[in-house]
């Protein structure tokens, strides 16, 4: 495994059709459209599940924040980790050379003593299960190595189990046991290329009505069903992986190539009620070799237009329904990645031939790109 030693920049641009990409609960599950700009809205929260989900469902990766309440051995799947987490640190602290007697009654009472927030009432509670033999200095010591147990070691024994703790980070504490971490890759909300209209479905499902309810058994009942869907909507997503976060939660390369693997191919295996009709078009990593150094919004460099390089009015953006309805205007993006190309150590692309990029006729994107002097990998996903 390799260490991340510098920054670098993802914009990843993927189009739905007939579906809902990102419903908001609290307003009747319509998508999410800016009420100023008709752009539609899709948050970092939705990404971050896809690329989970994919990773979790077909690539066998350990994933810690899980999409619904899971039950593992007849409990909450949080409330088994926070038990086991609790048994791993009895185990680690039994290093120490804790007493049969210290062990037991450690093991009785760390549930209550990791609940407690008070850090001299937590002491308190801990130095009550050692034995009165204990010198206070043996005492202190075995508590000054519980603490760095539940605030560092045990950190970092679950940020390298779980791949979307390094990735992501975490806000969250069980049992007391620390694992926040702010994560090296962070996403913007995604947003339309273009202004959207959302349609408004209306419809039923034939359900067989179950007996016992006064009806002819095996008789049929209408149920009706509504839905906000939109005809189309590109989204760009920006990110970005910061190498110093990176240290922190022991985030490689290889854990990168996964990530970029969950962006594209997450969102390809997305296939949903609401969801198919998802497709990814266009993924770019700008890997820097500059420290601390990256260029920022290269998702806003770029732009729909028509096949004659003119930007699309208000009903013209509304009106699409394909990728055959636009092009893609690049050179922004484009200037900016040769302005900087003594910055840049190479670029990863993945994209959909299916899109028209306003380019010279007949190159390929990949070859225009490296005819600016810039390496280029062609990703393999």
């Amino acid at each position: 495994m390799s260490e991340i030693e510098n920054r670098s920049e993802i914009v990843f641009l993927y189009d739905v059709s007939d579906a809902n990409p990102n419903g908001d609960p609290i307003d009747e599950d319509k998508p999410r459209i800016d009420q100023q700009t008709d752009l539609n809205i899709v948050t970092d929260v939705r990404l971050k599940r896809t690329i989970r989900d994919y990773l979790r469902d077909f690539k066998d990766q350990n994933i810690f924040i899980q999409s619904e309440k899971v039950v593992e051995g007849g409990e909450e799947l949080i409330k088994s980790r926070g038990r086991k987490l609790e048994e791993e640190l009895i185990e680690l602290l039994s290093e120490e050379e804790l007493e049969d007697e210290e062990k037991d009654e450690l093991e009785d009472n760390i549930h209550s003593i990791l609940g407690e927030s008070g850090a001299n009432k937590r002491k308190k509670m801990f130095l009550d299960c050692l034995v009165d033999e204990r010198s206070e200095k043996k005492a202190k010591e075995i508590y000054e190595r519980f603490e760095e147990l539940r605030t560092t070691v045990i950190k970092e024994k679950v940020f390298d189990k779980f791949i979307d703790l390094k990735l992501f980070g975490s806000t969250l504490a069980v049992q007391n046991i620390k694992v926040q971490q702010t994560g090296p890759v962070q996403f913007k909300f995604g947003r339309s290329l273009h202004k959207v209209d959302y349609d408004f479905h209306k419809g039923s499902i034939t359900m067989p009505v179950e007996p016992g309810q006064g009806r002819e058994k095996g008789k049929k009942q209408a149920e009706f069903s509504q839905e906000y869907r939109l005809p189309y909507s590109l989204i760009g997503f920006y990110g970005i992986v910061n190498e110093n976060a990176a240290e922190y939660t022991g985030l490689e390369k290889e854990d990168v190539d996964l990530l970029m693997d969950g962006i594209w191919n997450g969102t390809k295996n997305l296939i949903t009620r609401s969801k198919v009709g998802q497709v990814p078009r266009f993924l770019m990593r700008v890997i820097y070799e500059k420290d601390n150094y990256h260029i920022g919004d290269l998702d806003k460099k770029i732009k729909m237009v028509d096949e004659e390089g003119e930007e699309l009015d208000e009903e013209e953006q509304k009106k699409i329904r394909s990728v055959d309805d636009y092009v893609l205007d690049i050179d922004k993006l484009m200037k900016a990645l040769e302005e900087n190309n003594n910055s840049i150590k190479k670029v990863d692309l993945k994209y959909d031939s299916s899109l028209n990029f306003d380019i010279p006729d007949g190159e390929e994107l990949d070859e225009y790109i490296r005819g600016k002097g810039l390496e280029l990998n062609n990703l393999d996903l």
